[in-house]
């Protein structure tokens, strides 16, 4: 990673278990996939689905961008340190939290529900205080700092608003309807996730694809654009509305989705590093999965549940799928195998650098699991959605299981770059029959 300010990097203790965690929401999600029952495929808000998607969401997506906010703001974007102290009281509770959510939505109790919903959302709340010094310092003016900003502001309203369904489910404050589930969910993934993601990526991609003399068309108009449109769709499918405004809403989002996917192509084909890896595979992919979404997500708004050969609520699923583990987990497996492996390198080779043989980020964790849990992700986000179009529960199972297993290789490969001790290596190659040269230890 270039442009790293030293002195600015936190504590890896502050950062490391939001990041290294992360995947075991995936894992969750995927286990609550595995044990669906009967009528799981009846639409996207049957208590499985809901397991699975906070699961993915407040646990897999939410986490990794949490950490990732916390390490890039202070140290690359110019913002003030964070307190270690209350990121790791912010990790705790939400952590805890979501985990009692999906165990509260896989069974609907309601009880647990309501106290993971309050739990996780104390967490979000510690965590926004945490991060509002570095991201309200932050010197930089680029795209990415007003997209984290936006999206933190958005982030506080959608688990305001998640809150208040679980809670009136609980207590029966007013009923939960359709409209209201889904005004939550777009308010979620869209200012919350889709801001910060592709907000980001203005950043990391020509970071770590090395991108020079190439600017994006879109960047200064996106953030606002998305914020207003979130705030829109909230409003909008709150109450309900007819076919045609949903239509005009989710073709609208379809157009800012496809301006972003133009703009990150542009930055992808002018990158300087061209050697293809698992950051470059991972993108490319992530922008495939983008792309069908966006493709299927205006008919999925407008087909009623008794539509043939393929009903709304499949369609659905089926671009939720391809939205969150597909776009988004996919960029976030591109960019945690970079930023995982530098915080561990920095934290524990930085000191020696230059003064003994120290290894490579690439050197911390094995290049074929990495490149597993980015063949599972994708494998299973492409089981799933066919299994939601085809009304298929083993389908749904067997995505479940890659899942799982994709969350569970990721934590403990990136786990392993705090504590693998790669062999030394010569530098330079001897010439046959000539003893290797001695190396600085």
């Amino acid at each position: 990673m270039n442009g790293i300010d030293p002195g600015a990097v936190p504590p890896a203790r502050a950062v490391a278990p939001f990041l290294v965690t992360a995947p075991l929401g995936l894992a969750v999600a995927g286990i609550a996939l595995l044990g669906a029952g009967p009528g799981t495929l009846d639409g996207p808000s049957t208590p499985a689905f809901l397991a699975a998607v906070h699961g993915a969401v407040l646990g897999w997506l939410t986490l990794s961008i949490m950490g990732a906010t916390l390490q890039l703001v202070p140290s690359v974007l110019g913002g003030r340190a964070i307190s270690a102290r209350a990121a790791l009281t912010a990790f705790v509770l939400h952590s805890a939290g979501v985990t009692l959510m999906v165990a509260a939505f896989a069974g609907w109790r309601l009880p647990l529900l309501a106290s993971g919903a309050s739990l996780a959302s104390a967490g979000v709340a510690v965590y926004l205080l945490t991060a509002a010094r570095p991201l309200l310092t932050a010197r930089a003016r680029g795209p990415e700092v007003l997209s984290l900003r936006l999206a933190h502001l958005l982030l506080g309203a959608a688990v305001a608003a998640g809150l208040t369904l679980a809670l009136a489910l609980r207590f029966g404050w007013f009923g939960v309807t359709p409209g209201l589930v889904a005004a939550h969910a777009h308010l979620g993934i869209v200012g919350w996730l889709a801001i910060a993601i592709t907000g980001v990526t203005y950043r990391l991609l020509p970071m770590f694809g090395i991108v020079r003399g190439t600017e994006p068309r879109f960047a200064n108009v996106l953030p606002w654009a998305l914020a207003a449109a979130a705030g829109a769709a909230f409003v909008v499918l709150a109450v309900d509305p007819p076919p045609a405004a949903r239509l005009v809403l989710e073709g609208a989002l379809a157009g800012l989705g496809l301006l972003w996917l133009s703009d990150a192509l542009r930055l992808y084909h002018s990158r300087l590093r061209r050697r293809s890896d698992l950051y470059s595979r991972a993108t490319l992919l992530s922008f495939a999965f983008l792309a069908a979404a966006l493709l299927l997500a205006p008919a999925a708004a407008v087909l009623p549940a008794d539509a043939r050969p393929v009903a709304g609520p499949a369609l659905q699923a089926a671009c939720g799928f391809l939205l969150l583990p597909g776009w988004a987990g996919a960029t976030l497996v591109a960019n945690s195998y970079k930023i995982v492996p530098f915080i561990a390198w920095y934290h524990r080779y930085s000191a020696v650098a230059g003064t003994r043989w120290t290894p490579g980020t690439g050197d911390l964790y094995s290049s074929r699991l990495a490149h597993a849990v980015l063949v599972l992700v994708a494998a299973a986000t492409a089981l799933a959605a066919v299994a939601a179009l085809a009304s298929s529960l083993p389908l749904l199972r067997l995505a479940g299981a890659a899942f799982a297993a994709a969350g569970v290789i990721a934590c403990a490969t990136l786990a392993g770059t705090f504590i693998t001790r790669p062999e030394q290596r010569s530098a330079v190659p001897s010439p046959p029959g000539m003893p290797a040269p001695a190396i600085r230890r």
